[in-house]
């Protein structure tokens, strides 16, 4: 298997959960990460907690449902590591309840963050 050290990625939703833990692992395996959450305090603090990696790695706040800040994070990313080889679209949220149960509102934000964000 190819490996992966000397890479550059991209995770969206890399704060927590199984984001954050794709940023670890892929930080492990020696690539450079950078990762979008949705609000600056969320991302200060995972950048935080994973500059203990001691590889490349940078936090931005993105929300990946805005395509104007999708633009400007992917800029940023080109102008810190010189490009991208690898995309992990991972931002998304499950909304477990009937159809008939939710709000247009909450069906268009549903749509927006899943459907929407990894198009962007």
């Amino acid at each position: 298997m190819e490996s992966l050290a000397g890479k550059v990625a991209i995770v969206t939703g890399g704060t927590r959960g199984i984001g954050r833990a794709i940023v670890e692992r892929l930080l492990h395996e020696g690539v450079s990460v950078a990762f979008c959450g949705r609000t600056p305090e969320s991302t200060e603090r995972a950048l935080n907690a994973l500059a203990s990696h001691g590889r490349k790695v940078s936090g931005h706040a993105a929300d990946v449902t805005n395509p104007e800040e999708v633009v400007r994070f992917f800029r940023t990313v080109d102008v810190t590591f010189g490009g991208l080889d690898i995309l992990v679209n991972n931002a998304g949220a499950g909304i477990c309840r009937k159809v008939g149960d939710m709000t247009l509102e909450g069906w268009h934000r549903n749509i927006n963050l899943n459907l929407d964000g990894p198009f962007y």
